[in-house]
């Protein structure tokens, strides 16, 4: 690839220089990237690389850039760009491609994206999203991750699938094979993303979420509360949190714009999540490499926790959620450390934290003691809304009304040929119970893979005979005995009484 050559020398202060790149038949696009560093790491200001698009012959092109770029050495190990899958040096936050393919190609696209953020140091404005990519067709969201803005953009702004068409069997064996095919790979997709489904529990979660979230709209100087999400696994935690954060991302959007006032982009949400060894140097790295900011790859915790700051700042983000949070060794050193983190990211951020974890009571979160560890804690938890959510009980008629009705909209959802009414809410009733206990996420497990089962196999129905050879987690087996027991004997009722 064709060195990037500056033409100005490296200034003692921030100048503009002019950038000569030559793109030739090497499939070169040019990209800018306005980026600087702490820490007097001078960084690439803008970078030449490849993206599949033949060039019939050289071409040259001249641009304005910062002339830091002057001081950046692409023989240097230390500073040279990491190339990501996409062809961008990865956590630079890049504008989108400007197309050489003539001089009106280009003329769409601003190049001028730096602006300062109050500290001075430089930061992109919006990326430019072209309409080719707009109205390429639906957003996949088989291959994201929301720990990365553009993921999480993505999750929000897809709109809510669209069920297949459902279809008879003699309408089925009409199709073509090339038509079958697709309509059961819709179908495939369709089932494998039933949810969520708006359940009691959910409902119930989302209101006192926006009692919290609205109640938090104080002024920087006040600390903001935040929330804890603590149950057991497969009762829909996360899957509760993102469909909250969702709602409330579109909500912001749409009343102060997709930018803010300095022109960034206004980021509402950043979702982090915690690994088995997470310390503050790394929790502060994970918020960076969200917003993709070049400043993920070198510096201290403060250095991390200060350009952190700075980006929550500038994208004015109000909802911080912290997945996985049971992660963390709380009474290790770096689990005080990271507790007096969260401290000083409730007194300086203007967030609403929600920490997702099991068992985050009997971790410590919001114990009271006497020493400085308890302590410590114990003003995380004086701070900290404690929010639970229980599987379905069928002890009570209000309980098995409950459980009917998330049935009965699981049931609509359903999309196979032989499906009648009461497929699922009548005749599985009691062995659906039985086999999630009622946990929801093992309920949603056994019927999408049911489905799948029931299409691949040409049933086209969910009977007990099928399900029984669908295997889902080790803890729905293990306690599924003891339900059909308790079901059969009478101990335990799940049907709602006649009438």
């Amino acid at each position: 690839m064709p060195a990037a050559t500056p033409t100005s020398s490296r200034p003692e202060g921030p100048r503009t220089g002019t950038l000569s790149v030559s793109v030739g038949a090497s499939d070169l696009r040019l990209h800018t990237a306005q980026v600087a560093c702490r820490n007097g790491i001078e960084c690439p200001a803008a970078h030449a690389w490849s993206q599949t698009r033949p060039e019939p012959e050289s071409r040259h092109m001249a641009i304005n850039v910062p002339s830091t770029v002057a001081a950046f050495q692409h023989e240097s190990t230390e500073h040279a760009p990491v190339v990501a899958g996409n062809g961008a040096p990865a956590g630079y936050i890049v504008s989108e491609p400007i197309p050489v393919g003539g001089a009106d190609d280009a003329a769409d696209f601003d190049t001028d994206n730096d602006t300062e953020c109050g500290n001075g140091e430089n930061m992109t404005r919006t990326e430019t999203r072209s309409a080719a990519r707009e109205d390429a067709g639906p957003a996949r969201l088989d291959n994201l991750t929301l720990a990365r803005k553009e993921g999480w953009r993505r999750f929000v702004n897809t709109p809510a699938r669209i069920p297949p068409e459902p279809l008879t069997r003699a309408e089925l064996d009409a199709l073509s094979e090339d038509a079958f095919e697709d309509y059961n790979r819709q179908r495939r997709e369709w089932h494998a993303n039933l949810g969520p489904i708006k359940t009691p529990q959910l409902t119930a979660l989302h209101e006192d979420w926006w009692d919290i979230s609205d109640s938090n709209a104080q002024d920087g100087d006040k600390a903001k509360g935040s929330v804890a999400i603590d149950a057991f696994p497969g009762l829909g935690k996360t899957t509760s949190v993102l469909a909250f954060a969702r709602e409330y991302h579109r909500r912001e959007i749409k009343t102060l714009g997709d930018t803010t006032d300095s022109g960034h982009e206004r980021w509402p949400v950043c979702r982090v999540g915690l690994t088995g060894n997470t310390g503050m140097k790394e929790f502060n790295r994970a918020m960076l490499e969200f917003f993709a900011h070049p400043g993920s790859r070198r510096g201290t915790a403060a250095d991390y926790a200060r350009r952190a700051l700075d980006c929550v700042l500038s994208c004015e983000v109000r909802v911080l959620i912290i997945d996985d949070l049971h992660f963390l060794q709380w009474r290790n050193s770096s689990g005080i450390a990271i507790s007096n983190h969260f401290k000083y990211i409730a007194n300086e951020f203007p967030v609403t934290m929600i920490f997702i974890g099991v068992g985050l009571a009997a971790r410590g979160l919001f114990c009271e003691g006497s020493d400085y560890q308890d302590a410590v804690l114990a003003q995380t938890g004086r701070r900290t809304t404690a929010l639970g959510m229980e599987p379905f009980a069928v002890n009570t008629e209000r309980g098995r009304r409950q459980w009917r009705q998330l049935l009965l909209a699981i049931e609509q959802r359903v999309v196979l040929a032989d499906k009648q009414p009461g497929m699922i809410a009548d005749e599985l009733c009691d062995y659906l119970y039985a086999r999630s206990t009622g946990h929801i996420g093992s309920l949603m497990t056994l019927i999408n893979r049911g489905c799948q089962r029931a299409v691949r196999s040409g049933e086209e129905k969910l009977t007990v005979e099928l399900l029984d050879k669908v295997k889902i987690d080790a803890a729905s087996e293990k306690a599924r005995q003891e339900l059909e027991l308790a079901i059969n004997t009478g101990k335990i009722r799940v049907r709602r009484k006649a009438g």
